[in-house]
């Protein structure tokens, strides 16, 4: 972070005048830097928060003695540094409520975005890692430790006598080869590496059902962008996670799929038999949630959208 601060402080004697200044956190300093410039120039400042870093390291635990008082000390720059923006943008409602706490500057909702077009027109093709003919039950991401992996055991042990049925997983991460290991005794879960980027709209679109089951005891305050890759495919979703989560919020709003706390396995099993039944329901399910992501992830309303917000 340093020698991005000093590096870019010499950059900002060599460009040209700037209209509007945008700066991104990760890192703080860049809104420090995009400060020095709106004194300079007399430009517009916006700054757009991704993470909250200084507080992710405080709820973290981890900090103890002088470390503590130093980040409180950050978080405290951090607000003078927020209040000379024109705007702060951010990620999510959640954000938006925790953006509120630190500055009295103008605040805009700038959510991650999905280019929905790229999975249209993907109904008659099929990816190579989903081409039975069995109920093809799909997650796609990270093998880390936000997943609860203890609720996905116990799921694909109570499904095991089902008929054509399997489970497909596509990704890496730091619990993969300890989640692999306990899978290994059900021959219909199968594991693949991470496809390419421009393979992904066709491997989300060749699942008859998307599952994502987090852990409850963290809120989620932003909306995963694998999530967004699941509702865009056309496909419905069961997730599980914290109840207050933004995820549950769009859930509800989408009717798109199925949201839990987590706290039983039955609710999640009595949705996969009715929707393995019910090919219209998951068709329905399915558009619901497309159409949901279309008008409020999707990259040209975003953007469009931000343009508009940007030259007021």
């Amino acid at each position: 972070m340093t020698s991005f601060t000093f590096g870019n402080f010499i950059n900002l004697f060599r460009i040209a005048k700037p209209d509007i200044v945008i700066a991104i956190i990760p890192f703080t300093t860049s809104a420090l830097l995009g400060w020095f410039l709106k004194m300079r120039y007399g430009s517009k400042l916006w700054v757009h928060i991704q993470d909250f870093e200084f507080d992710a390291a405080i709820d973290s635990g981890l900090l103890q003695g002088n470390a503590k008082k130093i980040f409180k000390g950050l978080l405290w720059i951090e607000k003078k540094v927020l209040s000379k923006a024109d705007v702060v943008s951010t990620i999510s409602y959640g954000m938006i409520e925790k953006l509120k706490q630190k500055t009295d500057a103008r605040s805009y909702y700038l959510t991650n975005w999905i280019d929905v077009s790229l999975f249209d027109k993907m109904e008659n093709k099929t990816h190579p890692y989903l081409k039975s003919e069995n109920f093809k039950i799909l997650y796609s991401g990270n093998i880390g430790t936000k997943q609860d992996w203890d609720f996905f055991f116990n799921f694909i042990n109570e499904i095991k006598c089902v008929k054509d049925i399997e489970v497909i997983i596509v990704g890496e991460g730091a619990e993969k080869e300890n989640v692999l290991n306990i899978l290994k005794p059900f021959n219909f879960v199968k594991h693949y590496n991470l496809v390419p980027f421009d393979e992904l709209p066709l491997l989300l679109s060749s699942a008859d059902l998307h599952i994502l089951f987090q852990k409850t005891d963290v809120i989620d305050t932003v909306m995963p962008s694998k999530l967004l890759g699941m509702m865009a495919s056309g496909k419905p979703s069961i997730v599980t996670g914290n109840l207050k989560s933004e995820v549950a919020t769009v859930f509800k709003e989408s009717k798109g799929g199925y949201y839990f706390d987590g706290g039983s396995i039955k609710d999640v099993l009595e949705r996969v038999d009715v929707l393995i039944k019910d090919e219209k329901l998951r068709k329905s399910l399915g558009l619901n949630a497309k159409d949901y992501v279309t008008r409020k992830y999707s990259k040209n309303e975003v953007l469009n959208d931000f343009s508009t917000e940007l030259i007021k």
